[in-house]
């Protein structure tokens, strides 16, 4: 049994539907996978369907695809559906990055096409792809859940091509004389993916040749891995449900690997999400009490031992942030909120471990603390990681929308940024072992919570 079959059976890819809708976007990839979908409808009853997406990225040779693709899907008696959208121009409008923004309008439009012919999507991701998408979370910094690479099944997504190298696929076009396009923006430098594909993956290769599977088999045992904390953190949360929301002590005392994902579950459920960036607020909050705003328009607050989650009402979002002196120590107001300095000594203390993501070793400082936005151009050395990224890479990554991008406090001294709200303190003034005097930062809202 070949690669192709052995994980449509093995995950059970077709057992919710016997309609297909094929992602064609005219490569060697897709075209192969259409191909075994349509020599598979000769002996299962399957209807197959493919979608196409013009980025209107690349002029004619993107019309060149989108032509290829629905002749093919003629010759092979296919169903297809097109559309074009304006990436660049979106990409404008929402501050995301031509690579987000087009794999957004994509799979929007490829959803819509599913749902409406009641079908599965499938995608032609392969081996590589996977290696390419592990290196990248790696580049970012990630968790477990960025080394599991990409699932064979995401709820309405299959991936019958995941296990296959693109070495594979592209034996298997010119053994059955299968004709594709390529896309030129696939050999230049521009993208990150590409930067891996041209210039990392083939060194890794050749260090070891059996790389694809081994980075296979890695993230199939991280996926496993990954699920059963998964399920230990949903058992810890049904425990700590209480009648009017969550017992906030009982969270605080899971371990953190275990915490992060019941928080992100909670704050998932309530139509949010929380990243990496967002653990440091949302474990003060467990800690402390207060609320701190989550990307989706959701408030996660804790009070009387309570944790809950809701969507932020209409004008609740927060205020452009003018350019504010901080005083420390201090509680300074600044577009609404109030920015909360606390300086703690040695003598007083072991503050070394204390609140690493909100503190800052308060004899690095330079000069007069002040809140602000974002501004064009920001920079950020992260402490924990040997990185710097712009503040928009920063909320990218973060996922944080980029309506609520600019409500986000800056806080910089006479040299630079020492703090972003949700991030942390900037590499230059981060606590070390010789910290003696920290300074805590905090932001609360308005009313106190």
């Amino acid at each position: 049994m070949d690669k192709f079959m052995k994980t449509l059976e093995q995950f059970h890819m077709l057992s919710a539907s016997e309609t297909v809708l094929v992602a064609l976007s005219g490569g060697a990839d897709s075209v192969s996978l259409l191909h075994r979908f349509v020599l598979l409808r000769k002996t299962r009853k399957l209807t197959v369907l493919a979608g196409h997406v013009n980025h209107g990225l690349r002029g004619d040779e993107a019309d060149r695809d989108e032509a290829f693709c629905r002749t093919l899907c003629e010759a092979w008696s296919v169903p297809f559906f097109s559309t074009r959208v304006d990436v660049m121009g979106e990409a404008e409008n929402t501050g995301e990055s031509v690579e987000e923004c087009a794999r957004r309008l994509r799979y929007a439009f490829l959803e819509e096409q599913a749902k409406k012919h009641g079908a599965v999507l499938a995608t032609a991701h392969t081996a590589d792809d996977n290696l390419e998408t592990v290196l990248l979370n790696l580049t970012r910094g990630t968790g477990l859940k960025g080394l599991c690479g990409i699932p064979p099944v995401r709820g309405w997504i299959i991936r019958p091509l995941l296990f296959c190298e693109r070495t594979e696929i592209e034996a298997y076009c010119k053994a059955h004389g299968l004709s594709y396009v390529t896309d030129s923006s696939n050999l230049s430098g521009e993208f990150a993916r590409n930067q891996l594909r041209l210039s990392v993956t083939p060194v890794l290769k050749s260090l070891n040749p059996s790389l694809l599977s081994g980075i296979s088999r890695m993230t199939r045992f991280l996926r496993e891995e990954e699920e059963l904390l998964e399920t230990l953190a949903q058992n810890a949360l049904s425990a700590a449900k209480k009648d009017d929301g969550f017992d906030a002590a009982a969270l605080a005392k899971l371990p953190s690997p275990l915490r992060f994902r019941a928080l992100a579950r909670v704050a998932k459920e309530a139509g949010g999400s929380i990243g990496a960036a967002h653990e440091p607020a949302v474990t003060g909050i467990l800690l402390k009490g207060g609320s701190t705003d989550l990307p989706g328009g959701v408030r996660m607050t804790v009070r009387h031992g309570r944790l809950t989650v809701d969507r932020k009402k209409d004008g609740q979002e927060k205020p452009f942030l003018p350019v504010t002196a901080l005083a420390v120590p201090g509680e300074t107001k600044v577009g609404g909120r109030w920015i909360c300095t606390q300086k703690l000594e040695q003598d007083e203390q072991n503050v070394y471990n204390f609140l690493f993501y909100h503190a800052l070793d308060y004899a690095k400082i330079k000069g007069t603390l002040r809140a602000r936005n974002r501004r064009p151009g920001d920079k950020f050395a992260l402490s924990r990681r040997n990185c710097t990224k712009s503040l928009k890479k920063l909320f990218q990554e973060a996922n944080i929308p980029p309506k609520d991008r600019d409500a986000v406090v800056v806080v910089e001294d006479d040299e630079g940024i020492v703090w972003v709200e949700g991030f942390g303190c900037d590499r230059r003034v981060r606590t070390t072992g010789e910290t003696n005097s920290l300074l805590l930062l905090d932001v609360r809202e308005e009313d106190g919570l």
